[in-house]
């Protein structure tokens, strides 16, 4: 392997770590919504907290709770879905970003 690619490899890794932090949140974030909106709509009609505006809040919450740690054990497996999607982009364009200007 030749050592000038490989150096340029790690490079593009570690200017591209910070962006993938960010990505990584970002799907797992999206997961929590998507998981939130399906525990909500599986809840409909129930009366799991009684009812009134505080069964409200307190679903509201319950559903939170749960679609964020669904999201966070990876349990639907669409935010890791996105970010294998998507990390080769960043790499891509962080590579692009650290390409010498001359051709």
């Amino acid at each position: 392997m030749n050592p000038n690619a490989l150096a340029g490899a790690v490079a593009v890794a570690q200017k591209a770590v910070p962006e993938l932090a960010k990505l990584k949140k970002a799907t797992t974030n999206l997961e929590a919504v998507f998981a939130k909106q399906l525990m909500e709509q599986l809840a409909k009609g129930t009366k799991i907290f009684g009812e009134g505006p505080q069964a409200e809040v307190y679903g509201d919450l319950f559903t939170q709770a749960i679609g964020e740690s669904v999201a966070k054990r990876g349990a639907l497996g669409i935010g890791d879905l996105m970010y294998r999607q998507t990390a080769p982009r960043v790499l891509a364009e962080t590579a692009r970003k650290l390409a010498p200007e001359n051709p």
